[in-house]
């Protein structure tokens, strides 16, 4: 069995040896993914009862008629904890392509708690896009948009919400051309580096 810190430094050494400005963009889902937090969505039955979706309860929720979402808490971050082995990928890839070689991608409504969340892991300057939506085809649009404007050869994608994963992995039909690597994180489970989507 391979260990965790191996599986994790064999990739930061095949990090260290892309070319830099390589058309390679490593996509980063924040909950879950980047961080664990205690941050809630509250969801509003027509009825007026309310509960609490956590954010992995939030991305696979489908509202029903006449219900609604409050974004109250979910618009700051409540106790952020990072994922220790995502965020060193992060910071790595950071130092050797810069801030134009990450991106963070959330269903969050807003992007400032994250920019600073990031910033507190040493990473400046990255563009975070909030979609404002917990439906995965928010995401396949943004990355879409990312793939044309900036020519990307590689998509890498880390997510942990099976509906987001399956639903980029999809894209492949549309980009037959770019090189999806997507990983289905799990927080605690480094080897998910080895399972490709």
């Amino acid at each position: 069995m391979i260990s965790s810190r191996k599986l994790l430094d064999d990739y930061l050494v095949d990090l260290a040896a892309e070319r830099p400005g390589s058309p390679h963009l490593r996509i980063f889902d924040f909950d879950d993914t980047l961080a664990m937090t205690n941050s809630k969505v509250k969801l509003v039955a027509a009825d007026g009862s309310q509960r609490d979706l956590t954010p992995v309860e939030y991305c696979a929720y489908v509202p029903k008629e006449g219900e609604r979402l409050s974004f109250e808490d979910f618009e700051r971050l409540v106790d952020a904890r990072p994922v220790w082995w995502t965020c060193e990928i992060m910071r790595q890839a950071y130092m050797r392509h810069g801030p134009c070689g990450i991106v963070v991608l959330s269903a969050r409504h807003i992007a400032g708690p994250i920019q600073q969340f990031i910033n507190s892991q040493g990473v400046f300057d990255c563009h975070v896009a909030a979609v404002g939506s917990s439906d995965p085809e928010a995401k396949v649009t943004q990355i879409d948009a990312w793939i044309d404007a900036l020519g990307l050869q590689t998509v890498e994608y880390f997510e942990d919400s099976d509906r987001h994963v399956s639903a980029v992995a999809g894209m492949r039909l549309r980009h037959p051309d770019v090189r999806f690597l997507i990983r289905h994180v799990k927080h605690d489970d480094v080897s998910t580096l080895m399972r490709l989507r």
